[in-house]
């Protein structure tokens, strides 16, 4: 029967349309199966040559613009929204599921990205200082100071918001100490700044610490 010619009824729409719904491909886990009835699962050759076929395929702009639109919002691939049963059974498979990589591998990402590796190398521009304070070593000696003070701020007893690790001697000064935890101490970012300003920004020491925390028992400020 040649195509284009002749319309389609309601009824036979409608009966076409039950009848793709009833298969299931293998590979595609959407549809529900036909009764007695499963298409083949693909061959890996045939996977192959169809991912042969797909290289090299460039979307347009409207194209692009068009798919983005589909997925917009709750759906999956196919553009459908997900019902409250998917969504539930989604949020439960990511439960407990936490990337945390280790020390180790950490240091290996930092130094991937380090100067012009990094994407958001702009010629070093960067104060030296900043990129000493952004390191992934000062950002473990913090994750290890927070640890040992329970992320709980050490003035006020503030658990587990905006924490900020201070460096008991000064930081310029005493470089060998930057990362030693012992010249850590945890603080809050509203007690980080009162500290600051009553001792200022430089040559800080262990006893404006002391006397930091003795105004805090005695109640002065």
């Amino acid at each position: 029967m040649p195509q284009g010619i002749y319309k389609r009824s309601e009824k036979e729409k409608e009966r076409l349309k039950k009848m793709v719904m009833g298969l299931k491909h293998p590979n595609s886990g959407i549809y529900e199966h036909k009764k007695g009835y499963t298409l083949p699962p693909f061959t890996e050759e045939h996977k192959r040559k169809i991912a042969i076929g797909h290289m090299g395929i460039v979307f347009s702009d409207e194209r692009k613009r068009n798919i983005s639109n589909a997925l917009k919002g709750n759906k999956n691939c196919l553009g459908r929204k997900l019902s409250k049963k998917h969504k539930e059974i989604l949020l439960k498979s990511l439960i407990g599921h936490h990337y945390c990589p280790s020390e180790e591998t950490r240091k290996k990402i930092s130094n991937s990205l380090k100067g012009e590796k990094s994407y958001l190398w702009q010629g070093g521009i960067t104060p030296k200082n900043l990129k000493i304070r952004k390191s992934i070593e000062i950002r473990l000696w913090r994750e290890a100071v927070f640890t040992r003070d329970d992320y709980t701020c050490q003035k006020c007893g503030q658990y587990g918001w905006h924490l900020n690790a201070h460096h008991i001697k000064d930081f310029a000064e005493f470089i060998e100490l930057r990362t030693s935890i012992k010249n850590g101490i945890t603080f809050c970012e509203k007690c980080h700044r009162k500290f600051h300003r009553l001792f200022g920004l430089k040559n800080n020491n262990e006893g404006q610490l002391r006397e930091f925390l003795r105004l805090k028992t005695e109640g002065k400020i």
